[in-house]
């Protein structure tokens, strides 16, 4: 018998369902293309490559409660979020 996370066995089934299946098979998404360039918060330098090092953040820039995505170069992500004072 299978169970449910809460313990309860209610519409569960144990063996296969026979005949055909009703749903129509998912092709993989194709990958997601990033079209615009990654460009630094505070130095406004662009990724390149790989974007290693790089840190993504949510902020509310514009005080309008929606949270938009920012970057930072690795050097600016350091002095901003890492330097010990």
């Amino acid at each position: 018998m299978i169970r449910a996370p809460n313990g309860t066995t209610a519409g569960l089934r144990s063996q296969p369902l026979s005949g055909t299946c009703p749903f129509r098979t998912l092709t993989p998404a194709p990958p997601i293309r990033h079209h615009h360039p990654m460009t630094c918060e505070e130095c406004g330098q662009e990724a390149s490559g790989r974007a290693e090092g790089w840190e993504a953040l949510l902020a509310d820039l514009d005080d309008d409660g929606q949270d938009e995505v920012v970057f930072y170069c690795p050097v600016c992500a350091e002095r901003e979020f890492h330097e010990v004072e």
